[in-house]
Formats: C-alpha cells, sequence, structure tokens
C-alpha cells in the first residue's frame, strides 16, 4: 500500500466525511509509517474548529509541486499536552491527480497590475504558483517580456508577486489576458497553493452536486 504522507509545515485542507465541512490545518510532525500530528483545525474565517470524537472520518488534500494529493484518514485522539494536536491515521493509499508543475484552478480574484508608474485594474481568471491569466480592460503601455508585479489578496494578505509578461495579443475589442510568469514569489507561493487547493475541491464538489441533479 502507498502511502504518501505530508511533511511537517505542510498546509492541509481536511474534509470531514460525514457532512463535506471543510477545515485548514499545518502538520505538525509525521509519528510513523501511517500517523501524523496537526494543529487544531481552524474553519473560515479562522474560526476554531470544536474536536470532533474519535473515529471521525476525515480526507486530507495538500498540494505540492509534484501534483494535488488526496488521503482518507481516521481521527485517532486529540493530545491535550502542552500544546494540543490532533493525531490522524491514514486509510488506504494516497491518491495523487494532479501531475503538471503546478497545480491550477480558475477563480475570479480582483487585483492590480503594475508596470513602473502604471497601473491597470486586472481580474485574475486562473492561478497557481507559477503564475496566473489576468484579464485588462486597455493593455496599452504593456509588452511581452515587461516586467510587472501583480497585487493581490489572499486570506486577507495583500500579495506583492513580481513576474514578467508572457506573450499575448492585444484585444481590439474587450479586455485583453495577460500571461504573467511568476518570479520570486517566497512565502506567498504557500498560501496561492492553497487557494488553489480550496479551489479544486470545490469545482469538484459542485460537478458531483450536477451530476447527481
Amino acid at each position: 500500500m502507498r502511502v504518501l504522507l505530508p511533511p511537517a509545515g505542510q498546509s492541509l485542507v481536511l474534509v470531514h466525511g460525514a457532512t463535506g465541512v471543510r477545515l485548514t490545518t499545518i502538520v505538525d510532525d509525521d509519528v510513523s509509517p501511517d500517523c501524523l500530528l496537526v494543529q487544531p483545525p481552524v474553519g473560515t474565517g479562522g474560526v476554531p474548529v470544536a474536536t470532533l470524537p474519535a473515529g471521525s472520518p476525515l480526507r486530507l488534500c495538500w498540494a505540492t509541486a509534484g501534483g494535488r494529493h488526496e488521503l482518507d484518514a481516521v481521527l485517532v485522539e486529540v493530545r491535550r499536552d502542552r500544546v494540543p494536536l490532533w493525531r490522524l491515521a491514514a486509510e488506504g493509499e494516497t491518491c495523487t491527480t494532479q501531475l503538471r508543475r503546478y497545480a491550477r484552478a480558475a477563480d475570479s480574484l480582483r487585483g492590480e497590475l503594475t508596470r513602473g508608474r502604471g497601473t491597470w485594474s486586472a481580474v485574475v481568471s486562473d492561478l497557481s504558483e507559477g503564475g496566473a491569466r489576468a484579464l485588462v480592460d486597455d493593455a496599452t503601455g504593456l509588452a511581452e517580456g515587461d516586467p510587472v508585479l501583480l497585487y493581490l489578496t489572499v486570506e486577507e494578505q495583500r500579495l506583492q508577486l513580481p513576474g514578467r509578461l508572457l506573450p499575448f495579443v492585444p484585444a481590439d475589442v474587450g479586455r485583453t489576458e495577460l500571461r504573467v510568469e511568476f518570479d520570486g514569489i517566497g512565502r506567498a507561493a504557500d498560501l496561492l497553493r492553497r487557494r488553489v487547493l480550496e479551489l479544486q475541491i470545490r469545482a469538484r464538489g459542485a460537478r458531483g452536486r450536477r451530476s447527481r441533479a
């Protein structure tokens, strides 16, 4: 059985098997080949989550440069030492469903793109930790290879994402789609990975509801 556990420091999305509620947490340590300790999860807006009963089924979801991973697990216990931790045990194999260099997801974030003193309002239509597609009303003054900054707000944090413009075709009518390749975004990569993973989970849930309708 192939069990790939997320490493210490990895951000996780936990999907409660009984309710479908999504929680977020960070791996504290892997304690055995099939168990790990995570920080007490939080819900939307960082609200602490009440402890679930032992035996609660969870699906662990995380993203790395190697793909998007999912693993069924069960809550074994809540350790109430000096620092409370949840102990999770893996059930089954880890499923890797995304093997491209960077996981991507459709998005609709509003932000700003700047080059020098120029500023363009932008709507992100596609996002990954490696880059983004952004729609602007008028691309006048922008060209392939330009160094730019893309400003986005993710998890209430204002991000400044440096990058460069890839080839694009200016639109005669309507918005122009720009492709931005990020360069050296540092810790912001973790926030973007977490957002992309959350968007993919939502999209998958929406497809499942449509198929049942």
